[in-house]
């Protein structure tokens, strides 16, 4: 017995033709209508996916890929620029030296001209003020906001301690650091945020300075390290810096720092800021042998 030949496409074109009109026949009561035929046709016409040979497809998934990574890069990031920049000081002539760094960044804090006391003030008056200074330097030490303006040939010192009646103002053209010299061992966080809602911490923070807590009383630290002095970047507004002096670690004020790093999103870098703040308000509530909140506040341009 011969094999017969294969089906060609031809024949089983008609074949399936003959079919499809006898089910027609058999089914009168069905009316396909021309919209029906119509698409019936253009699907034949229609190349199928696989069709497609894999080069053309690999090119396809590749255009894609480099348009969706071309739409990642080009997104506006959150934070245009860092909240603050580093840069060298000018370099002040101090005594017969240059200004300079010891050990561990101590160099001796600035001092405020000594006001000799009234010869004919009141022997109990000069004694409780006495009382009152001491006391404060035993608790909190020295903490100095230090800024240098273009051109200018000294370093000026402001008093954190002391209240101001009229708010400082710098410009990106400015320099700043702090200096503290602690009166007795103290865990100390250094905290900056701005108007534009960006929080960066001072200290702990090995890229600004390498010492670490707790600090030791009779030392003095600066912030950061020189020759280095922060300026401010891309900002106008209020700044705000806030320093936490305590006995004791605060371990919660390290985890939030540590979470608004992690955090990407805006909102939620938002939300930790606020918890922050809200950990500073309780610690204003707290002995000052305990722990010490001092905000610092100046105004950019």
């Amino acid at each position: 017995m011969g094999v017969s030949d294969p089906m060609d496409e031809d024949k089983f074109k008609k074949l399936m033709d003959k079919w499809a009109s006898h089910e027609m026949d058999a089914a009168p009561e069905i009316h396909p209508t021309a919209e029906v035929y119509q698409r019936l046709e253009d699907r034949q016409k229609k190349p199928k996916f696989s069709a497609i040979s894999w080069p053309v497809r690999w090119a396809a998934a590749g255009i894609a890929a480099a348009i969706i990574l071309l739409f990642i890069v080009l997104q506006p990031s959150e934070e245009i620029a860092p909240p603050v920049g580093l840069r060298k000081g000018i370099v002040i002539e101090k005594g017969e030296g240059i200004e300079s760094a010891q050990a561990l960044n101590e160099v001796e804090a600035p001092r405020e001209e000594e006001i000799p006391a009234p010869a004919k003030a009141p022997r109990i008056a000069a004694r409780d003020m006495a009382k009152r200074e001491k006391k404060s330097q035993l608790v909190s030490g020295e903490y100095i906001f230090q800024y240098q303006r273009p051109g200018a040939e000294t370093i000026e010192d402001v008093d954190i301690r002391t209240p101001r009646d009229k708010i400082l103002t710098l410009s990106s053209e400015n320099n700043y650091r702090l200096v503290l010299k602690p009166s007795r061992k103290r865990y100390v966080s250094i905290y900056q945020t701005d108007n534009r809602g960006r929080l960066i911490r001072f200290f702990p923070n090995p890229e600004f300075q390498a010492v670490q807590n707790p600090l030791q009383p009779g030392k003095t630290y600066i912030f950061p390290s020189p020759p280095n002095w922060f300026y401010v970047q891309e900002a106008e507004g209020e700044v705000a810096i806030s320093i936490i002096t305590s006995g004791q670690p605060l371990p919660r004020l390290d985890d939030l720092y540590a979470r608004y790093q992690e955090i990407e999103k805006k909102g939620g870098k938002k939300e930790i800021i606020s918890r922050l703040t809200d950990g500073f308000k309780s610690i204003e509530q707290m002995p000052e042998k305990e722990a010490e909140l001092l905000v610092f506040r100046f105004q950019t341009q």
